[in-house]
């Protein structure tokens, strides 16, 4: 999933290296947020933290050409948000979050080897 540098406006190659420096430290944090959920340990801070990088990243993926991160982390962030939203238990928004969290994870790891 190779990103076409040359259509990204020369003033944004710096942020969009930034970005790509960011990309494995928040692979990382994803990870160990999600283990605590799993865990049990703080897990609505956990999850709420988990919506809020996906937010974050969501936000920038697309500007930088990765269209696959930014929607697959704007699913998460949504999913995060409606079931919020809609009080829902903590177990039934991380059911439906957590596929699309690895999905996630796998983009941002293809992201990564190219």
């Amino acid at each position: 999933m190779a990103t076409a540098t040359h259509a990204i406006a020369p003033a944004l190659l710096p942020v969009r290296a930034r970005f790509m420096e960011l990309m494995l430290p928040r692979i990382i944090e994803f990870e160990r947020l999600r283990c605590r959920v799993n865990a049990g340990q703080e897990a609505p801070l956990a999850l709420e933290a988990i919506g809020a990088l996906a937010h974050k990243i969501s936000g920038v993926a697309d500007t930088f050409g990765m269209s696959r991160i930014g929607n697959l982390s704007a699913q998460v962030d949504r999913r995060i948000s409606a079931g919020r939203a809609a009080r829902e238990p903590l177990a039934s928004v991380w059911d439906s979050t957590e596929p699309a969290l690895e999905a996630l994870l796998d983009a941002m790891e293809a992201q990564l080897d190219d």
